[in-house]
């Protein structure tokens, strides 16, 4: 187990870790703003690259009525990325990536409403 002090050091490293995925990747979203970032970052136009390459990828977040749009438009524009909501909230406040169910990388969100991870993300465990 590794303790990442620094947003930059834990994605650069999840970065490395996802590119060499070989069978699944599996991400926990807490918040419509964790998708959204996500999604401006261009993570999902890069997991659906890899899920070419036969890996799988599944993403797991929490959706309401008022968010039900944003999931169907993922859904329709990464048809290989699996989407699957929770229909009630998340009590805790991070991020979770696991790679071929084998490494995990969680992350705290310091504050969920900024539009860049590395404003968003604290401090990140990774655990391999």
């Amino acid at each position: 187990m590794k303790i990442i002090p620094s947003p930059q050091e834990s994605l650069s490293l999840a970065n490395e870790l996802i590119r060499h995925a070989k069978n699944e990747i599996l991400i926990i979203l807490h918040s419509i703003n964790g998708v959204m970032r996500t999604e401006r970052a261009g993570g999902f136009r890069f997991l659906d690259e890899l899920v070419s390459k036969s890996v799988k990828v599944k993403v797991l977040t929490t959706m309401d009525y008022t968010n039900r749009g944003i999931l169907d438009n993922l859904k329709s524009n990464y048809p290989r990325i699996e989407f699957r909501s929770l229909q009630f909230s998340l009590p805790i406040f991070n991020r979770m990536i696991i790679l071929d169910r084998a490494k995990t990388m969680i992350w705290e969100i310091k504050d969920d409403n900024k539009d860049n991870f590395i404003e968003a993300l604290g401090m990140a465990i990774y655990i391999e």
